[in-house]
C-alpha cells in the first residue's frame, strides 16, 4: 500500500461519501511506486463537474468543458479532479473536438498516453493497472497505451514528453514508441509555445536534461523545439575549443550544477555565436557573443512562458558568462564585482564558468584552478561583508531626507549610490552615523 497524503485521501471519500467512485491517477501514482514525491496529484472521479464543483465550493471551474474542476490545497497546491471520459477525435492535435463523460474507470485509463501514467490508485482498493505501466516501470521501458501513432496524432506534446519522461525517469523507448516519435515529431510545430515551454521546464529540473536535447536533436527534432540551437549543430569554433558550439554546450550542461537557472543558462550561453561568427587573422572569433545570446535567450524563455524571475536569472547570467578577471585582483574590485552581479547569482555565474571551461574540451580541467580560487575568496567575502546593495546600507532615502532635509526626488537616489561606492571603496564604514556625516561632507554640494 501506498502512503497517500491525509489530504488527498480526503477528496477521494467526500467523494465516494457522496456516491461517487474517485481514484488518484497518472503521473502521482507512478512517482509514488518510484518512491519520489509527486509533483502534482490528479484525481479521477465518476462525478460530473458541477457535481464536483458544488462538493468543493472554493474550486476553480476554468476546465470543466473538459471535465476538470481544480480545487486548492494547502500545501499541495492545485489538485485537479477530472471525470472519467471519453474523447472525440483530435483534429487540431492538441485537443479533443468532444468529450464523452462516463462512469468507466479503465475506458478513462485507456486514452493516457503511456502505461506508466495509465496507473490508478484507491487508498483501501490498491492499484488498478490495466495495462501494465507498472512492470514497463520495473523494466525500464516508456511504452504507449495502445498504437504510439493513435496517442501522439491526439496530442504532439506527448512527443516532447516522452523524451522528458525517458530522460528523468531513465527509461529506454519501446521500439515501436521510439519509431512513431520520429514520424509524428514534426506535430510539435503546431504547438503553442507556451506548451512545449512547460515541458522544458520539467526537463530542465533534471541534472542529466543535456540528453533529453541530445535525443532529440537525434531524432531530428530539435529545430521543431529549439531552433536557436540547431542552428549551431556542426558551427565549428576554433583551436581554444575541442568542440562545436552544439558539442561544446551539451557537455557544458554535463557539468552544470545542481541548479535549474545555471543549466538553462548554459543551455543558452553561446546561442549568439553563429551569428556573430568573425575571422579575424585567420582565426574565428566571436566577441561580443554574450550579448546577442542574452536577447536569444530573454526571446526564447518569453515565448515558453518562463516564470518571470528565473527568465531574468538566465538571462543575466548569459550576458555576464565572459566576465574577465586578473590574476590576483584585489578584495576591493572583487567586492564591486560581486555588488555589479549580485550576491544571489555570483556563485551561480562562477558554476557557468567553470562548466564553461571543462567543455572547452579535454584536459582543460587543469585551468580550473585560478577559478576555484576565486571562489574561495569571493565566499569569503559573502561571508564575512554585509553590504553590496542599497537595501544593504545603515541609512536609507528616508533617513537622508529627514536628516539633510532634501526634498524627495532624484538627487536622494543618486547620494545613496554615492554612499554605497563609498561603502564598497572602503572610504566609510556602513554605520548611520559615519554615513550621514560623510553625506554632509562630501554629499549633495559634490555630486
Amino acid at each position: 500500500m501506498l502512503t497517500i497524503p491525509k489530504a488527498i485521501q480526503e477528496i477521494i471519500y467526500r467523494l465516494e461519501d457522496n456516491g461517487h467512485t474517485a481514484y488518484i491517477v497518472g503521473g502521482a501514482v507512478r512517482d509514488c511506486y518510484l518512491g519520489k514525491a509527486p509533483q502534482d496529484w490528479d484525481i479521477a472521479t465518476s462525478a460530473q463537474p458541477p457535481t464536483v464543483a458544488a462538493l468543493f465550493p472554493d474550486s476553480h471551474q476554468i476546465g470543466a468543458q473538459f471535465g476538470t474542476i481544480s480545487v486548492p490545497i494547502k500545501k499541495f497546491g492545485i489538485v485537479e479532479i477530472t471525470t472519467f471520459r471519453a474523447e472525440g477525435p483530435y483534429t487540431d492535435g492538441r485537443h479533443p473536438d468532444y468529450v464523452h463523460f462516463s462512469t468507466d474507470l479503465i475506458h478513462d485509463l485507456s486514452r493516457r498516453d503511456f502505461t506508466c501514467n495509465a496507473l490508478a490508485y484507491h487508498p483501501t482498493k490498491g492499484l488498478i493497472d490495466h495495462f501494465g505501466g507498472l512492470v514497463d516501470l520495473r523494466q525500464g521501458v516508456l511504452r504507449s497505451v495502445g498504437k504510439p501513432e493513435e496517442r501522439l496524432q491526439e496530442d504532439a506534446l506527448r512527443v516532447l514528453r516522452a523524451f522528458r519522461l525517458q530522460t528523468t525517469l531513465e527509461l529506454t523507448l519501446d521500439r515501436s514508441l521510439a519509431k512513431a516519435l520520429c514520424l509524428k515529431g514534426p506535430g510539435l510545430a503546431k504547438l503553442p509555445p507556451e506548451r512545449i515551454g512547460g515541458e522544458m521546464y520539467k526537463l530542465f529540473q533534471h541534472p542529466e536534461a543535456y540528453k533529453g536535447i541530445r535525443r532529440l536533436q537525434a531524432a531530428g527534432l530539435l529545430p521543431y523545439v529549439l531552433p536557436e540551437l540547431a542552428r549551431c549543430y556542426g558551427l565549428e569554433q576554433n583551436r581554444y575549443h575541442a568542440y562545436t558550439v552544439y558539442g561544446h554546450t551539451l557537455v557544458a550542461m554535463k557539468h552544470a550544477a545542481p541548479n535549474l537557472e545555471v543549466r538553462t543558462a548554459l543551455l543558452m550561453h553561446d546561442l549568439g555565436k553563429g551569428a556573430m561568427d568573425k575571422q579575424t587573422d585567420g582565426e574565428r572569433r566571436f566577441w561580443g557573443h554574450q550579448n546577442y545570446s542574452a536577447q536569444l535567450a530573454d526571446s526564447i524563455l518569453l515565448r515558453w512562458a518562463w516564470p518571470s524571475k528565473s527568465r531574468e536569472q538566465i538571462v543575466r547570467l548569459v550576458r555576464e558568462h565572459m566576465f574577465y578577471w586578473p590574476t590576483n585582483p584585489s578584495d576591493k574590485s572583487l567586492h564591486r564585482f560581486i555588488a555589479k552581479i549580485g550576491p544571489d547569482l555570483i556563485l551561480p555565474l562562477l558554476e557557468i564558468r567553470r562548466a564553461d571551461i571543462i567543455a572547452l574540451g579535454p584536459n582543460r580541467k587543469t585551468r580550473l584552478k585560478p577559478w576555484n580560487q576565486l571562489r574561495t575568496r569571493i565566499e569569503k567575502i559573502l561571508t564575512d561583508s554585509p553590504v553590496f546593495s542599497l537595501q544593504d546600507l545603515a541609512v536609507d532615502g528616508k533617513i537622508l531626507m529627514a536628516e539633510l532635509g532634501l526634498p524627495e526626488g532624484p538627487k536622494v537616489g543618486k547620494l545613496l549610490k554615492f554612499l554605497l561606492n563609498s561603502v564598497l571603496s572602503e572610504e566609510v564604514p556602513n554605520e548611520t552615523r559615519a554615513l550621514l556625516e560623510y553625506a554632509k561632507k562630501y554629499g549633495p554640494n559634490g555630486l
